[in-house]
């Protein structure tokens, strides 16, 4: 999610993010700033703020998002986390 700290004296936001295996994070963003050597307008400066303790050790998982097929024919999304090495 995204909000601004003050839509009307600043360009700071609040950007956080989260993920299967990933915990939750609270970045500080700044729109006015664009990174150093960047070739998009789309690069803020962002600094991590803090972040949740992870619950488990995911360097060696990963997340897919699939997709399952109705009787109607609608796709129906669903995520697998497993470890990376895992043939599915």
């Amino acid at each position: 999610s995204v909000s601004a700290l003050d839509p009307n004296d600043c360009d700071e936001f609040w950007f956080t993010t989260s993920s299967y295996i990933e915990p939750t994070t609270l970045y500080l963003g700044d729109a006015s700033k664009v990174a150093l050597g960047s070739t998009s307008d789309d690069d803020f400066i962002v600094e991590k703020l803090k972040s949740l303790p992870p619950q488990y050790d995911s360097t060696n998982v990963i997340a897919e998002q699939r997709f399952a097929t109705s009787k109607d024919g609608t796709e129906i999304p669903y995520f697998i986390v497993m470890k990376k090495d895992t043939e599915f």
